[in-house]
């Protein structure tokens, strides 16, 4: 099992990564081509120990900056919207709530960063809670006009 994480991991992030630039490049048309390139460069790749060690370091920052970098971009595809269309006020909601998860399990990660401001922590939370709320209440209203 720890061969997966060592080495099949780093095996499946190269091939992920040759084979999108080669999708993005356009240089081959056939997909097959692409794959095949893309498994041999992950092949060899991975037969290298200090490339497997950085991509098994730098790997769960990457995750990290990947899954907040597609997040922010599904939040501005929520409320951008289409035009003359109505916004999909569920997602929004959905939204909403996973940030009220996430601030509800680093909540003492924040409360450092407001001991130099004139605002305290707990009146902080009671302030985004109440716009929160409002939000949710609001999205729900519309959703329910639909």
């Amino acid at each position: 099992m720890t061969e997966l994480f060592t080495v099949g991991i780093p095996f499946f992030f190269i091939l992920a990564i040759v084979y999108g630039a080669l999708e993005v490049g356009g240089v081959f048309k056939n997909k097959g081509v692409k794959l095949l390139i893309a498994l041999a460069i992950a092949a060899i790749s991975i037969t290298n120990v200090q490339i497997v060690e950085i991509i098994n370091q730098y790997l769960p920052y990457a995750a990290i900056f990947f899954i907040t970098f597609f997040f922010l971009g599904f939040i501005a595809k929520v409320f951008k919207g289409k035009k003359g269309e109505n916004k999909d006020w569920f997602l929004i909601i959905v939204v909403v709530a996973l940030v009220l998860i996430l601030f509800a399990r680093q909540g003492d990660t924040f409360r450092q960063f407001f001991d130099s401001t004139p605002i305290s922590y707990e009146n902080f939370v009671i302030i985004l809670a109440a716009l929160i709320m409002a939000l949710v209440f609001y999205a729900a209203y519309k959703k329910g006009k639909q």
